[in-house]
């Protein structure tokens, strides 16, 4: 998928589209178990989010350091509060988030 979307972007194709979570089975960047219906609870307050990312972007994500952009970060990333339970509900990403 990643090379596929790297040989079209190198061609100068437009933009390649795959959902963002999807059910088990589905072609989607994230298909694990309840991943849908998160999205769609973390989700149900945003009439203009759209369930879809570029190819492209899922590549440009996997060559990610975040280490190599330290200084280039004005304000600090949400993260998960939660050191037991690896996925964070919306309530703790929101209350650890600076307003």
């Amino acid at each position: 998928m990643a090379e596929d979307a790297a040989k079209k972007l190198a061609v100068g194709e437009g933009a390649q589209m795959i959902a963002c979570a999807g059910h088990s089975g589905d072609f989607a960047a994230m298909t694990s178990d309840g991943a849908w219906d998160r999205t769609e609870r973390m989700t149900a307050d945003a009439p203009g989010y759209r369930n879809e990312v570029t190819l492209a972007s899922l590549w440009n994500r996997a060559d990610f350091r975040p280490a190599e952009h330290l200084s280039a970060d004005s304000a600090p990333s949400p993260a998960s509060p939660g050191s037991l339970d690896p996925t964070p509900t919306t309530g703790r990403v929101r209350s650890a988030s600076p307003r």
